[in-house]
């Protein structure tokens, strides 16, 4: 699974899920448009209401960093999502 994490300390931290279905319009759904600054390869929405919680342990594969204006999005769209509209992954 694809993610971005929003909150991190030594041993792990909260992410928010990626999807590249550009068409979902949910609460906390932001299409991040300068996908490629992340190193991604195509329009890439991030799902702020699908929350994750994970171990530095297990974390793989690429690690890429957004965009200002990118960030910005994401942090907006999870500042809004409510409390009964978070899910847990």
């Amino acid at each position: 699974m694809a993610a971005i994490v929003i909150q991190a300390d030594d041993d792990g931290g909260v992410a928010v899920k990626l999807t590249s279905n550009p068409t979902w319009h949910g609460a906390g759904d932001v299409q991040l448009p300068e996908y490629e600054h992340a190193g991604l390869t195509h329009l890439t929405t991030a799902r702020c209401a699908q929350l994750v919680r994970f171990r530095r342990s297990d974390l793989q594969g690429f690690a890429g960093r957004l965009s200002r204006n990118d960030a910005i999005r994401v942090a907006n769209a999870v500042g809004e999502v409510k409390p009964e509209e978070q899910v847990w992954l």
